[in-house]
C-alpha cells in the first residue's frame, strides 16, 4: 500500500517542514527524504528504529546522519500523513516550545476538512 505524505501549510501558505529540509545539507536532506519515502511505503508499520509515537496522534521520524539526529514530526489525518515540524535533535526530548508548535499545527490539521 502507498500512503500520501503532505507538508503542513500555515495561514501564509508557508510549509515550515519543507523550509527546514531546504536548510539542511544535501546529504542530510537526502537522508530525511529517504525516511519520508519509507513512511509513504510502510505507513505506521515502520520499525521502531525509524519512528516513534510521541503522544496521541503524534509521531516522529528519526533519521540520523554523521552523529546528528533529526526529528520529523507528523500526524495521520484525512487519509494522509501531515508533516508538522522538523528539527535537529538537541536534547533527549523535544522542547516544550516544539510541542506548543506541534500541538497548534495538529489542531489546525485536524480542524481542516482535508
Amino acid at each position: 500500500m502507498s500512503y500520501q505524505v503532505v507538508f503542513y501549510k500555515d495561514a501564509r501558505g508557508e510549509k515550515p517542514v519543507a523550509k527546514f529540509l531546504r536548510s539542511l545539507s544535501p546529504e542530510a536532506r537526502a537522508k530525511c527524504g529517504s525516511y519520508l519515502r519509507l513512511l509513504e511505503e510502510k505507513g505506521l508499520q515502520l520499525a521502531a528504529s525509524h519512528m516513534k509515537k510521541l503522544e496521541k496522534d503524534v509521531y516522529e521520524l528519526r533519521p540520523e546522519l554523521g552523529g546528528t539526529e533529526y526529528r520529523l514530526v507528523f500526524t495521520w489525518a484525512h487519509e494522509k500523513f501531515y508533516m508538522l515540524h522538523g528539527t535537529k535533535k538537541k536534547a533527549d526530548k523535544l522542547s516544550k516550545g516544539d510541542f506548543v508548535t506541534i500541538r497548534r499545527r495538529l489542531e489546525e490539521v485536524q480542524n481542516d476538512e482535508g
